[in-house]
């Protein structure tokens, strides 16, 4: 009896609830969705109209720029686009006799109309304090020697000493540095030896940082000189199978961001390039691949049997599938914004390049709830485990 009553009356409330509480939720979903959207949408609007008011760029003619890691890829890339807008380049490279340095050697020899220098700094290895400091000399030397020492009418006008007169050199303009070189290796992080780790924090961080300040005086003298700092769109998260690498370049972006705020007393323009993924010499599987197959092969024995042999080659087709797949192979969209960055009058404090359809994509993962990014990286960056022992089943929360 008192069950026939208790369940229509409970029945009544949940039809009740639904009616009134529903229709709202439903709403505020949809408000919210529409928020979020056009948060995005604002978002790229301003980042558009923000480009549109720094294409205007400076006059090339006159301005130095080094770049770091010009042996191939970006850096190679840009100091010959520089060259040709008429600037005088310096290009560290790390091996003298690479193809990227060979290349620049035999443009130095070109002259025309509108073209400007280049000076290949080789070795210049950014983990090197020694090297680094080699081509700070050598740059010194050279902009000496060609006039382009800071103006000394400051210290006239407000009767202070004169640098010469401490005893300290001048130090010469240089119109922007671009801390470009940079390293990657793909692996589990439970693999292998730390080496791989330690080498990209110091080559992508540390280098980065150690390169900039041994440049920075002389960006300082050079009024609206710029630091541009080749990050990646990966230092916004934490992918899996390149953990050590969003590590090393999150590092090199707040590096970024702090030094910004730093240099704007000094009106230095500090800009962040963080491409997504590109088809250079430094994605590429005949060099990602054997990296990885070391790390698996220096594993432990304990790591290799829980992880097993069929994982392990799984994780192999994946890589070279994502490398094939995911590479862009339009590089000149990160050299144009490399070039923006070093030229243009207002440049960006970050510039993302990348496909269209991606950005999209990776915009709104940035935005997602935690929860929901590791449910997409965990699916899209790395082979399903179901070849693990042990892991068949096992839920993911």
């Amino acid at each position: 009896m008192y069950l026939g009553l208790v369940y229509p009356s409970v029945l009544a409330a949940l039809a009740l609830t639904s009616w009134l509480v529903v229709p709202w939720l439903w709403t505020l979903a949809q408000v919210l969705g529409a928020l979020w959207l056009l948060s995005l949408v604002a978002r790229l609007i301003t980042e558009e109209l923000r480009a549109l008011a720094g294409a205007q760029h400076v006059d090339p003619r006159g301005k130095s720029v080094l770049i770091t890691g010009c042996d191939s890829g970006f850096g190679l890339e840009l100091a010959v686009r520089l060259h040709n807008r008429g600037l005088r380049v310096f290009a560290g490279c790390l091996v003298p006799d690479s193809q990227g340095a060979n290349r620049l050697r035999a443009l130095a020899s070109e002259v025309g109309e509108g073209k400007g220098s280049v000076h290949v700094l080789a070795p210049m290895d950014v983990t090197s304090d020694s090297q680094v400091q080699d081509a700070v000399q050598q740059v010194t030397k050279i902009l000496t020697s060609e006039g382009s020492a800071a103006p000394q009418q400051q210290h006239e006008d407000h009767g202070g000493a004169r640098p010469e007169d401490d005893g300290v050199a001048e130090v010469p303009q240089l119109w922007a540095m671009v801390a470009n070189a940079g390293v990657i290796c793909a692996s589990e992080l439970e693999w292998g030896s730390l080496q791989p780790l330690s080498r990209m924090m110091e080559v992508n961080a540390v280098g980065v940082a150690r390169s900039v300040r041994a440049f920075l005086p002389m960006v300082r003298r050079a009024k609206g000189g710029r630091v541009v700092i080749c990050s990646s769109l990966w230092s916004h998260f934490a992918i899996p199978f390149s953990v050590g690498y969003c590590m090393s370049k999150c590092a090199a972006r707040f590096f970024a961001d702090g030094l910004r705020r730093e240099m704007k007393k000094f009106g230095v323009r500090v800009v962040s390039v963080e491409p997504n993924m590109y088809a250079t010499n430094l994605t590429a599987d005949s060099l990602l691949v054997p990296a990885m197959d070391k790390q698996w092969q220096e594993s432990s024995d304990q790591v290799r049997r829980d992880y097993g042999q069929a994982y392990y080659e799984l994780c192999r087709q994946w890589l070279r599938r994502g490398l094939a797949n995911e590479s862009r192979t339009e590089v000149h969209e990160v050299v144009d914004a490399m070039e923006a960055a070093v030229l243009a009058q207002k440049p960006r404090f970050a510039y993302r390049p990348d496909g269209l359809v991606r950005a999209v994509q990776w915009r709104l993962l940035a935005l997602a709830p935690p929860a929901l990014q590791d449910a997409v990286l965990v699916k899209r960056a790395q082979p399903p485990a179901t070849t693990i022992p042990g892991t068949r089943g096992i839920a993911r929360g």
